[in-house]
């Protein structure tokens, strides 16, 4: 009678003198240890290993590959792949670097480009929403009407946020004349589109298909929009390299790099702009409808410009007085403010209000006034008095 097999077991154990059924993977093994019952541990798919380091005796039907012991495994598995390396934030451009990427884009035949930049820029809002604008989004653009000129932004997607923006009356009146007048025009194409009615419903940037018809009930696509960025960083490249070559004035992408320029660099660029000139944290998230902490964190930007110029208005007059070169404004302001003294004799304070223009320190908030023609502080808008 055979002997009872305990639950749970692989079967009887092999005897002393048994042939061996299944030699370890490993080429060079030479233990003679049958791994045919061995533990998942040693086992590998099959697609996970090195079969240069295998032995040729593999069943090519087989899809888990065994070994004697971990060393062997770990000789005979495929390499970890590198991680993805990361591409980082898209650039931020200034307004002279935007203004040249324009001016590329309509001599390149994209002057529907140049607008939705614009828009971007006002809206500081990502390039998947500003393809989707309508027409009925643009509201009192036209001089003669009573309310704020405004983008009323609708949620396309789930990262954006229904809002109104108002808009300069400059690019208000900029919109109203490409729509009503006169187009934008580039190299054979213009915006509008040809042909295209300014229907409330209908799309700024109609899509086309490959045989150049437009398609009026799509917008135009991200990447669309993507794809001519990376064109016109080319055509920058170019002339950028012709630059260098000719020896002449540096380019203004100089510094930049070209293959970071995407359609969220306007949103960042928007941030940034935005925050050097000292807009309050509320006004920056109303106008992007992001929170002040994300655009803190991934939005303002602090390029090597703005944290020269930081450094240069904080201890500028420093180094340029201990070499002599310090203006009269910056001597002056180096110089604690005088106080006008009381004719009252009963006046026990000793000095008077300081007046106005004296006046270095905002008294709300503590913020210098580094331009003596302010009339009122720019963080907290508390009038100098």
């Amino acid at each position: 009678m055979a002997p009872k097999l305990k639950t749970g077991t692989r079967g009887p154990a092999r005897k002393r003198d048994s042939p061996i059924k299944l030699c370890c993977a490993y080429k060079r093994c030479k233990s003679g240890i049958d791994v045919k019952n061995i533990g998942k541990d040693l086992q590998v798919k099959k697609n996970k290993v090195n079969l240069e380091k295998c032995r040729d005796s593999q069943h090519a039907a087989a899809k888990v590959i065994r070994f004697c012991c971990l060393r062997h495994k770990t000789l005979c598995l495929n390499p970890k792949p590198e991680p993805a390396k990361k591409r980082g934030p898209r650039t931020t451009l200034n307004k002279k670097q935007i203004l040249h990427l324009m001016e590329v884009l309509r001599q390149d035949g994209a002057p529907w480009v140049c607008v939705a930049i614009l828009i971007q820029l006002a809206l500081a809002e990502r390039g998947g929403a500003t393809m989707q604008c309508r027409f009925r989004w643009l509201q009192n653009l036209a001089p003669e009407d009573h309310g704020v000129p405004q983008i009323s932004v609708e949620k396309v997607n789930r990262k954006t946020n229904a809002r109104d923006v108002p808009i300069p009356a400059a690019l208000a009146s900029l919109l109203h004349r490409w729509l009503h007048d006169a187009p934008l025009c580039g190299c054979n194409s213009q915006w509008p589109f040809q042909n295209q009615d300014t229907a409330p419903d209908n799309y700024l940037f109609a899509s086309r298909t490959v045989s150049g018809e437009r398609v009026w009930n799509q917008p135009m696509t991200r990447e669309a929009y993507q794809l001519r960025l990376r064109r016109a960083s080319e055509i920058i490249g170019q002339e950028r390299a012709n630059t260098r070559q000719a020896g002449g004035e540096e380019h203004c992408f100089e510094k930049v790099d070209l293959t970071k320029i995407g359609t969220h660099t306007f949103k960042r660029s928007s941030i940034t702009l935005l925050s050097a000139i000292c807009t309050s944290p509320a006004v920056l998230e109303a106008i992007s409808a992001t929170s002040s902490g994300t655009l803190d964190r991934y939005y303002d930007d602090p390029t090597p410009d703005r944290q020269i110029q930081a450094l240069d208005t904080a201890f500028g007059p420093v180094w340029r007085r201990m070499t002599g070169k310090s203006t009269p404004l910056e001597a002056a302001s180096t110089e604690p403010p005088k106080r006008k003294r009381s004719a009252d004799p009963s006046d026990l304070s000793g000095a008077a209000d300081v007046d106005a223009d004296e006046i270095r320190f905002c008294a709300r908030c503590g913020e210098p006034r580094t331009d003596l023609r302010w009339k009122g502080c720019p963080f907290c808008c508390r009038p100098y008095k």
